[in-house]
């Protein structure tokens, strides 16, 4: 139930899985709810299993919110990509000194 970004949910998207979070602020910027995820209240324990329920029950619904959670993942998330940027960050800073 914190409003930070956790690698947890992170992980999961680059393995594949269909997605169940606490309605938080931080999953608004990046993850939307139709594309990779299913948002619950925080704390909201009938939500919660009604969400899972409707991932057990429907195959192609997890499948398609567990591939697009892994788009997503790739996207914005990926490591290498994320060291490229910091690369071309630190060398513009580097030859701006």
């Amino acid at each position: 139930s914190s409003d930070s970004s956790p690698k947890s949910v992170y992980e999961a998207m680059f393995c594949k899985k269909p997605i169940i979070i606490s309605d938080l602020e931080w999953s608004y910027e990046i993850l939307s709810e139709s594309e990779c995820l299913l948002r619950v209240d925080v704390r909201n324990s009938i939500q919660l299993s009604d969400a899972i329920k409707m991932i057990i029950e429907n195959t192609a619904y997890a499948n398609r919110l567990a591939k697009n959670a892994l788009d997503i993942a790739h996207k914005f998330f990926s490591y290498r990509d994320n060291m490229k940027q910091m690369e071309k960050i630190m060398l513009g800073t580097i030859e701006n000194i």
